[in-house]
């Protein structure tokens, strides 16, 4: 209307250009709304609208008159105090529209004002109505609830009744309106007068329904009883039936069973109760008893029914049956059942077999014997160890079974068995006598007693006692002989040879292809069919000694003098030295012997030796060898040593010859022992008489000859 916005705190614009507006009212905020945009530039657009404000409907509250019942009339007026027109009403019932079916009016009495109208109301009239009112703006809506009272009326009417003694009987009472009624049972005392029936004791119940039950009729559950209905509407419902409790003929028990044996006497007894007069009859298959001595049947009356006793004497198996013990009244018949069981000792049983087989179990089947009217409660298995004194054992089976595992059996024994079944009248006869020999297994001992000998150098007798016969679990087929170096401890690995035993107890054996003077470990296995057992403790020997095998080593020599020689060495190997080494022996010889050369030996403990008394630079040819006290090896390869030199012997063959009034020429043959290489010559000369000094001259190694010049006259 001209005027900018905002201009009271219901009304708020935002940036966006929204308006909004707050808690509307009709006559502040209906009219005219303009909208202007506009632009930096000056520039501007504005758009126009008119808001009209709407009045949603008001209805007044309503209700119904309390205490509406069946068969009266019912109105409801609903009234618009406010709201714009137009207005439409609707009627709803319990939320859904009226049904046509139900007798509803419903009339427009002016614009604001609708009438709802029930000519004759009935209990399906009750429910919540509500009143709708729409106008442009919403739809309003409220609600009021009728009641329609009704007064009781039979659904099921009571009806008197008839009941078997210890039946189970319900006498029903149903009845409708509204509220719901509420049901009483009454039953008529001697005097006449109806009281109420205690439910939940004594066997009688009352259901929600009205129902009342009894779970199991008696005859103090006879007489009269009242059925009432009422709900506070009317003078209510009610009526008297009667309940009559017959009693048919009945057992305490229906079905005996009764056990006899062979022989003895079985006692029958049939009590029956019920109304009198009452008739006991005695069937067997449908059929009456066979008139025979043994059958013998007695009756007589006691206070609560009718007794009946059938005696059958001296009883046989063809007795075994039900017999049918039948009572009749006016009120019907009635049978109760007589199991009888003549029962006798069992049969033997049959068919007894090994149907698994191992070394130290067995598994038995068998076919259990013929029914004798008593059940089998239980099988002993008995068997016995032939090569065992005194190994007789049972085992107890029960009697649904028919297979037995034995366990704990020896291996490689012959067993004796036999079966008995047993049931409540006693055992039967032992089955025939079943023979079966257990599977072997290895021994489970060593040989006993091994002993071990040596025989020679490389050779070992080996000698033992078989395991225990009991521990053997079998026929030993031989021996696994087993040795092996003892150096090699316990990480070693033993080399085996077998030993047969050829249907002879063979108990020795000899190890050759040994090595000498080694320690040995040696150990015994019996195998049988199944395998070996264990091995027995390792035993200990040693071969006998023998000559090395093989020579010392690393020879050498060394010259110290023109006369001796030091000669070192190393042992054989140990591996070859075939025993313990006593001593060495050197043995040297000259490899160019002069006239009378020299040889010899010298004997040493240790690994050295010096030999003396040798010639000087001389060769010779020196070898060791090892000696146990089996004897003295092979000697070492020979090796060449030269002493070292000395002087040597003078010349030989010295000659003077002159060659001229003062020349001489000295000539010599080389020593015979120059005990060295030759390095040189040396002439001496001096006059005779003692005139002039002494004059010498040195030669070359090579030459034996020498020119003396310029000597003086009588030079010697």
């Amino acid at each position: 209307d001209g005027v900018r916005l905002p201009t009271t705190h219901r009304q708020r614009v935002h940036a966006n250009g929204t308006l909004v507006v707050e808690q509307v009212t009709r006559g502040t905020d209906d009219g005219q709304y303009s909208c202007t945009a506009s632009t930096r530039q000056g520039l501007s657009d504005t758009q126009h609208l008119t808001v009209r404000v709407m009045v949603p409907p008001r209805l007044a509250p309503f209700s119904f008159a309390v205490g509406t019942r069946a068969g009266m009339r019912a109105q409801a007026t609903c009234l618009a105090q406010e709201g714009d027109q137009p207005l439409a009403h609707a009627w709803l019932k319990d939320g859904h529209p009226l049904d046509p079916n139900l007798d509803v009016r419903t009339s427009q009495l002016d614009a604001f004002t609708s009438i709802l109208v029930i000519d004759r109301a009935t209990a399906a009239h009750t429910g919540n109505y509500t009143c709708a009112a729409t106008n442009a703006a919403r739809t309003t809506t409220i609600t009021a609830r009728l009641t329609v009272s009704v007064p009781p009326a039979w659904v099921v009417e009571p009806a008197s009744t008839s009941v078997a003694l210890g039946a189970t009987v319900a006498l029903h009472c149903l009845a409708k309106g509204f509220p719901n009624p509420t049901i009483a049972w009454r039953k008529e005392t001697v005097s006449g007068e109806f009281v109420g029936v205690a439910t939940g004791e004594g066997g009688v119940a009352g259901w929600e329904n009205g129902t009342l039950a009894v779970s199991r009729a008696e005859h103090r559950h006879e007489g009269r009883y009242l059925c009432e209905a009422n709900n506070g509407v009317g003078a209510g419902l009610s009526k008297v039936v009667t309940l009559s409790v017959n009693e048919p003929p009945w057992f305490g028990v229906r079905s005996q069973r009764h056990q006899v044996e062979v022989g003895g006497t079985a006692s029958l007894t049939c009590e029956a109760h019920g109304d009198t007069p009452l008739a006991l009859t005695w069937t067997r298959g449908g059929a009456p008893l066979p008139p025979i001595p043994r059958y013998e049947v007695s009756e007589r009356q006691v206070e609560t029914g009718q007794v009946s006793e059938l005696v059958l004497r001296s009883s046989h198996l063809s007795d075994s049956g039900t017999y049918v013990c039948t009572a009749t009244n006016t009120h019907g018949s009635l049978t109760a059942d007589f199991h009888l069981l003549v029962q006798d000792v069992p049969d033997p049983p049959s068919g007894v077999t090994v149907a698994e087989e191992g070394s130290r179990h067995l598994t038995l089947t068998w076919t259990s014997p013929q029914d004798s009217n008593a059940p089998i409660t239980a099988y002993l298995v008995t068997f016995d160890a032939l090569q065992v004194p005194g190994g007789a054992r049972e085992v107890t089976v029960e009697g649904e079974q028919q297979k037995v595992r034995l366990e704990g059996l020896l291996p490689a024994t012959t067993y004796t068995l036999t079966l008995v079944a047993e049931n409540r009248v006693g055992r039967s006869q032992p089955s025939p006598p079943l023979r079966v020999t257990t599977q072997e297994e290895p021994p489970a001992a060593a040989p006993q007693s091994v002993n071990v000998l040596p025989v020679s150098s490389t050779a070992l007798q080996v000698s033992w006692d078989p395991p225990p016969h009991n521990l053997t679990h079998g026929d030993v087929l031989g021996y696994y002989l087993g040795f092996k170096d003892a150096s090699e401890g316990e990480g070693g690995a033993y080399n085996f040879t077998t030993v047969g035993v050829d249907g002879v107890g063979v108990t020795s054996a000899t190890l050759g292809g040994l090595r000498p003077h080694a320690r040995y470990a040696v150990v015994l296995q019996a195998f049988n069919s199944k395998g070996a057992g264990p091995a027995s403790p390792p035993a200990l020997a040693t071969t006998l000694e023998d000559k090395p095998s093989s020579p010392p080593g690393h020879v050498t020599c060394e010259s110290v003098t023109s006369s001796s020689v030091v000669v070192t060495w190393a042992p054989p190997p140990p591996r070859h030295r075939n025993g313990v080494i006593v001593n060495y022996r050197v043995y040297y010889s000259q490899s160019s012997p002069h006239e009378g050369g020299g040889s010899g030996s010298v004997v040493s403990e240790t690994q050295r030796a010096t030999l003396a008394g040798l010639s000087p630079w001389t060769n010779y040819s020196i070898t060791v060898a090892a000696a146990t006290r089996a004897g003295e090896g092979a000697p070492a390869h020979a090796l060449l040593c030269t002493t070292d030199q000395d002087v040597p012997e003078a010349p030989a063959r010295v000659k003077a010859v002159v060659s001229g009034p003062r020349a001489v020429v000295v000539s010599w043959a080389p020593p015979a022992r120059p005990h060295g290489r030759i390095s040189r010559y040396t002439v001496h000369w001096e006059p005779a008489g003692g005139r002039g000094g002494p004059h010498s001259r040195r030669v070359e190694p090579h030459l034996t000859h020498l020119t003396l010049h310029d000597l003086p006259h009588t030079t010697h």
